[in-house]
């Protein structure tokens, strides 16, 4: 809507070229303007109709680490490309070919921030529109990232991900005929170069291809409840889902967190609340500690639902069992 309103406007009141082009876009804007309005009020309809429930996604910001989050924001641009040369773990990384890719990537990056170059000339060309809507969601995305309390480290990267397909299909519509033409017209070094950057990505491809898989974080604790038939239970957001999905659904562990008071509360986020329901389903066991564990578990665990029956220790997890639905004692929403 804003692009189509930023182009279709200066040509309504100047006399300009292609008036029926720049109605057509005043016209797409007000078609965007309408999906917003349907798209704010239609999740909240479904709802009210006892349909799925979207939850509040977070935009907090914090300018107060905006100068860090702009230089996060600037290696988290590289880092999706694969291409962050100025990470910590660059130089010296082993083994040695894995620098030389990262090297390699760097084309893939600086052909992306050249087309965005490319892309603002080009911001108000007639028959255009798709190449500044790409290039206006880019510079969105960095600048919502930056200011968000995401970018505080390059973990936070994924969050504006859409950056790296919107990237490649801005790159591939502003400099694709560019560089065909140099291949035709200068012959001596386009192909090699282009030739040897093909390789390099596809050497990088398989090479990823090729390493060994690394291990689900969860997979000793889902392979530890199942052999002990303990198939319903709850745990810390990071601990609960995949656990689920690594045991291929022989055990359901529902995310909980912390209430106001202390206690356990479902925690609402990639949740079903049909989970937490005591007529449907009975958990008795909470997973405390192991890797990404909630913190305070164990006394929050037993400040809700007493002292536990038994105790387990397995691969740095600690299991509590209690001979109760837990459910039954699991008040009130979480935080979503």
């Amino acid at each position: 809507m804003f692009v189509c309103l930023v182009r279709a406007c200066p040509g309504l009141i100047r006399r300009g070229e292609r008036p029926a082009s720049r109605w057509y876009e005043l016209a797409l804007a007000g078609a965007a303007a309408v999906a917003g309005v349907v798209g704010f009020f239609a999740p909240r309809i479904m709802t009210a109709l006892g349909g799925y429930q979207q939850s509040h996604v977070g935009t907090d910001t914090d300018l107060g680490q905006l100068q860090h989050g702009a230089w996060v924001t600037f290696q988290a641009f590289f880092e999706l490309f694969g291409a962050n040369v100025f990470g910590a773990s660059f130089f010296g990384a082993e083994p040695a070919i894995e620098v030389v890719f990262v090297a390699l990537h760097l084309a893939g990056a600086i052909t992306v921030a050249w087309a965005l170059g490319v892309a603002a000339r080009r911001f108000f060309r007639f028959g255009e529109l798709i190449v500044p809507v790409f290039a206006v969601a880019i510079v969105l995305n960095l600048g919502a990232y930056m200011m968000s309390t995401h970018a505080r480290d390059l973990l936070g990267s994924r969050e504006m991900a859409a950056v790296l397909p919107l990237g490649a299909v801005l790159a591939g519509r502003t400099l694709g005929d560019r560089m065909l033409a140099w291949i035709r017209v200068a012959k001596s070094w386009p192909v090699p170069v282009f030739a040897v950057l093909t390789a390099g990505y596809l050497a990088a491809l398989g090479y990823g291809a090729a390493q060994a898989s690394v291990p689900s974080a969860n997979q000793p604790l889902a392979a530890w409840l199942v052999a002990r038939r303990l198939s319903d239970g709850l745990a810390g957001y990071w601990q609960a889902n995949s656990t689920t999905v690594d045991s291929r659904r022989q055990v359901l562990v529902s995310a909980v967190t912390h209430g106001d008071h202390g206690q356990l509360i479902p925690y609402q986020w990639e949740t079903d609340d049909a989970n937490y329901d005591p007529a449907r389903h009975y958990a008795d066991f909470v997973v405390a500690d192991g890797p990404a564990g909630l913190s305070g578990m164990q006394a929050a665990a037993e400040l809700t639902f007493g002292r536990p029956a038994r105790v387990y220790q397995a691969d740095g997890y600690t299991i509590m069992v209690w001979n109760t639905n837990l459910l039954t004692k699991l008040d009130g929403p979480g935080p979503s």
